[in-house]
């Protein structure tokens, strides 16, 4: 196994696909792993429900979230996939915005943002930076009073779709 995306949860580590050698070819994979390091001991949990390798994974509170990755068509991508270890059950989180493997990720503890940057979107080399909403879905329009139930800018600047709130530095 290579190119494992893992994150702790507790007091293990899971993993969830990762590629495997065919002796000629590196393959995605399904598999999917839990390491006990008191124990030392290793058990299968349900699979990862997409072939994915050449990812992250990230604790996005209290669950694993696999972010994107893969090499084998139809992959890289942007899905998210969540893993809870308590039901032992996989879920669909929101989607991030640019496909991409081979990422930098983790999570601000006290946001739950997950920020990423660089890797392959989806073969060429990219410096792209993503700030990636954990509890809620990338795309949403902030500080647009009365949009979707999205909070206004608190000091009443907003500057319209997608641009955030005004600061003493920009306008956008």
């Amino acid at each position: 196994m290579g190119y494992v995306p893992a994150a702790t949860l507790g007091s293990k580590i899971y993993t969830a696909g990762g590629s495997t050698w065919t002796g000629t070819t590196i393959i995605d994979s399904f598999n999917s792993y839990a390491y006990d390091p008191v124990a030392d001991t290793i058990a299968t949990i349900a699979g990862i429900p997409r072939q994915t390798a050449e990812t992250r994974a990230v604790n996005e509170n209290g669950q694993m979230w696999v972010l994107g990755g893969g090499r084998v068509a139809p992959n890289p991508s942007n899905e998210v996939d969540g893993y809870t270890p308590g039901t032992d059950t996989w879920g669909l989180p929101p989607a991030f915005v640019l496909a991409r493997r081979n990422i930098a990720a983790d999570v601000d503890p006290a946001t739950g943002d997950i920020y990423m940057v660089g890797g392959y979107a989806p073969t060429t080399a990219t410096s792209n930076m993503e700030i990636f909403l954990g509890s809620v879905s990338p795309g949403t329009a902030f500080c647009e009073p009365g949009v979707g139930g999205v909070m206004a800018c608190v000091c009443g600047n907003p500057n319209g779709p997608g641009a955030g709130c005004a600061n003493t530095g920009s306008a956008g």
